[in-house]
């Protein structure tokens, strides 16, 4: 009876085989016969793998090694290339896993021996991946978006409708009602997501605690606090169906569904497991006597066959019978057997001791002379054969020697062969490059594993001579290479020989922006506003600009709006815009606008100052006017706008010293003051008031009023003896003037008027 040396780890169920991992080793027995057929090996260390239950499997995922081992006899491995994220199963069998480094999501499809990676998201980016049926999806947690995941690439991407948090648990697999279970730890409360946005969601509250990623059970929902070992189920409205506590600290493996869809929870001692069961979330405690590590009933003649390592191509047809497309029924009749025992068909031994302890001594393999025929039970029952403490080690099976490498190993050779097919961009802008070559000579070595190099580094390890590579700049030149990695006989690894072969995947057109789309485009007057169309499916630009009439208006963002100025109104212009990157451009359709009529109005002719000059007696003389005192002249207006008012002043230099005095102008119409300002003025010369946009009233009477400012005597001029004159074609039948305050002469009539109209 060989012993394993570890405790069981897990146990797992395919279709007609049952499998006990522990460290470093697998019991396989058979699920009908429940007697142990082969122990396999497995990677020993400090790493539990995550079992997975799906049709095609079962499978053993080593996250941080990288390895995928499909159980059967014998075993199928597939290095991942690197630790992975964790992985979950659609239920057609495909097991989905992301790289921890190079952000790849792969696929490994049912019976396949190599992965198909299918799409990218930065390994730092918040998220996880799911199943929905048949497919898979990532939930991405910064976007709170889904997108579903096929053979083909990403696919429908669709909002969450709610935000969750960056630290979210998401569930490794849908409900049955299409509800995505998310733990919000920082609320303490169980969220369902609706995947199709068909349904509300739903929030459930959970007692404070920490609790791991919640498992569907068909139309339940598991949830487990690790550190107290509690176990809640809930439908998909929310409702707690059921609550029960492990006894003991629940084992590392932690909440495991398995192939008949019922979630597992063993205790760490192995002496009970918490059945949940599928849809109903009923929960049921199952007491197991935990052995001592040590497998009954395997034949030492069986040998163990090693676990297959990568290869090309499988050459040889496992022995497991072809899986059907269901998943695992429940097999009450051939239950997996408690952790540390496995039930053997056949007699139990001999002269039990009364405390139900097996007497000393080993037990007989196979069956006693008077035992019931193979396969038979011994009165209606299957005897539970529990491991010998003083049972002999029997030799180990003999196992197929490994392929001997020389003592001195030379580095493999070149890889043959070598050749490159570019397939189609996807969605995401990929191109992915398969690589094929030919095993080389290893040079007496050990193959390890082939290391795939573009431009120098290396993008992807894998152990058959089969690669897949996504490029995110195809356009470019880069040098793809592979190399064998092997092992000599001490284990040092050896480093071969590269074949190499640059490439440029895509060219010409292919590398040009896709053509900008525009989608809307607006005018006022001259201005053109154009929003395009962000086109991600190709190589993206690293300038847009907007064009006329083939001219170029201005620059636009490749994936917004630009507003430009046509040069002319009320024309017609096709409108188009332009990208261009390193390796071309594309012009995309045209599309016609008309601009806008010019807004600003015609010019008026703006007539010059008119001054009508008057005198009573026709003499030389002016009107003085002291500190403080004005002089107010009337006038019958004869224009709908007074834009500028005016006067000359005249100095006389017997009377004052100064030429500049400060002046006062106003415009009134009935006492009220209607606009005006503050000059110096300036002997001789007009001296102005912009006045801005008075409408007036034409053949209305109105009065400029002048009024000093200054402390000196000046003097406006009333007649035409010293000032300029000019027509009268705004200011008609000017009245007499009237003077006012100290120093002031006769009232005259005529003072030097200034009006302007537009």
């Amino acid at each position: 009876m060989p012993s394993r040396g570890d405790d069981v780890r897990l146990a797992l169920q395919g279709p007609e085989r049952g499998y006990l991992v522990s460290d470093g080793s697998a019991a396989v027995f058979g699920r009908s016969t429940l007697a142990v057929e082969a122990l396999i090996p497995l990677p020993e260390g400090a790493e539990v793998p995550v079992g997975i239950e799906t049709v095609g499997g079962p499978y053993l995922v080593y996250r941080q090694a990288g390895t995928v081992i499909r159980l059967a006899v014998p075993p199928v491995s597939v290095l991942v290339g690197g630790s992975v994220r964790r992985p979950t199963a659609a239920d057609d069998g495909t097991v989905w896993l992301h790289r921890s480094g190079s952000g790849d999501v792969c696929r490994l499809a049912r019976d396949a021996a190599m992965l198909d990676c299918v799409a990218r998201y930065p390994a730092d980016r918040p998220g996880d991946l799911t199943a929905i049926g048949a497919d898979a999806a990532f939930v991405d947690l910064a976007a709170d978006t889904v997108t579903v995941l096929t053979a083909d690439g990403p696919g429908r991407l669709d909002p969450l409708g709610v935000d969750l948090p960056a630290d979210a648990l998401i569930a490794d697999h849908v409900t049955t009602g299409g509800l995505l279970p998310v733990v919000d730890p920082g609320r303490s409360e169980l969220v369902l997501v609706p995947v199709d946005g068909s349904a509300a969601v739903v929030r459930a509250p959970l007692p404070t605690g920490g609790w791991a990623a919640p498992v569907a059970a068909g139309s339940a929902t598991v949830v487990l606090d690790p550190a107290t070992g509690t176990v809640v189920s809930f439908d998909e409205r929310g409702t707690e169906l059921a609550r029960e506590t492990v006894a003991d600290t629940p084992a590392e493996t932690g909440l495991f569904r398995g192939g008949d869809g019922h979630v597992y929870l063993d205790a760490a001692d192995g002496g009970q497991t918490v059945v949940v069961s599928r849809d109903t979330g009923a929960i049921r405690t199952v007491d197991t006597a935990p052995g001592d590590g040590s497998v009954a009933g395997a034949d030492p003649d069986i040998p163990v066959p090693p676990v297959a390592p990568p290869s090309p191509s499988p050459t040889t047809t496992p022995s497991e019978p072809p899986v059907p497309d269901t998943v695992l029924a429940d097999a009450p009749e051939a239950p997996v057997p408690p952790v540390g025992e496995v039930l053997v068909d056949g007699p139990a031994p001999d002269g039990p001791a009364e405390d139900g302890t097996p007497e000393d001594g080993p037990a007989e393999d196979g069956p006693a002379e008077d035992g019931p025929a193979e396969g038979g039970d011994v009165g209606g029952e299957q005897a539970v054969v529990p491991p010998e403490d003083d049972e002999p080690e029997p030799a180990d099976p003999q196992e197929p020697a490994p392929p001997q490498a020389a003592a001195e190993a030379a580095p493999a050779d070149a890889p043959t062969g070598l050749q490159t097919a570019v397939g189609a961009r996807t969605a995401a802008g990929v191109v992915p490059v398969d690589l094929t070559w030919d095993q080389p000579d290893l040079g007496g070595g050990r193959l390890v594993r082939y290391e795939v190099l573009v431009d120098g580094a290396i993008a992807d390890r894998v152990g058959v001579a089969v690669a897949r590579l996504p490029l995110d700049d195809a356009c470019a030149t880069t040098d793809m290479a592979v190399r064998a990695v092997t092992a000599g006989t001490d284990g040092a690894e050896i480093v071969g020989a590269t074949a190499a072969q640059r490439i440029t995947p895509l060219q010409g057109d292919d590398c040009a922006p896709p053509p900008r789309q525009i989608t809307a485009v607006a005018g006022t007057g001259a201005a053109i506003t154009v929003t395009v169309l962000d086109d991600d499916t190709g190589e993206p630009p690293t300038e847009c600009v907007v064009l006329l009439d083939g001219a170029v208006a201005g620059a636009i963002d490749c994936a917004g709006q630009a507003t430009v100025q046509a040069p002319e109104y009320d024309t017609t212009y096709a409108v188009l815009v332009r990208s261009a990157n390193a390796y071309g451009t594309s012009t995309g359709p045209a599309v016609q606008i008309t601009t806008g009529a010019d807004p600003t109005p015609p010019a008026q002719p703006v007539q010059e100052i008119a001054y009508r000059i008057s005198s009573q007696s026709g003499t030389a003389e002016s009107l003085q006017i002291g500190a403080g005192g004005s002089v107010s002249q009337p006038f019958t207006n004869s224009a709908d706008v007074i834009t500028t008012i005016g006067v000359i002043v005249g100095v006389d230099p017997d009377i004052t010293s100064a030429a500049n005095h400060r002046l006062r102008i106003q415009l009134l119409r009935g006492g009220q003051v209607l606009g005006g300002g503050e000059a110096d003025s300036v002997d001789n010369e007009e001296t102005r008031i912009d006045v801005g946009q008075i409408e007036a009233v034409p053949g209305e009477t109105y009065v400029l009023r002048v009024t000093n400012l200054s402390q000196e005597i000046i003097g406006v001029y009333v007649n035409d003896a010293g000032a300029p004159s000019q027509p009268a074609n705004v200011a008609t039948n000017l009245g007499a003037a009237q003077a006012q305050g100290a120093a002031t002469a006769k009232p005259l009539s005529g003072i030097v008027l200034g009006l302007k109209y537009p």
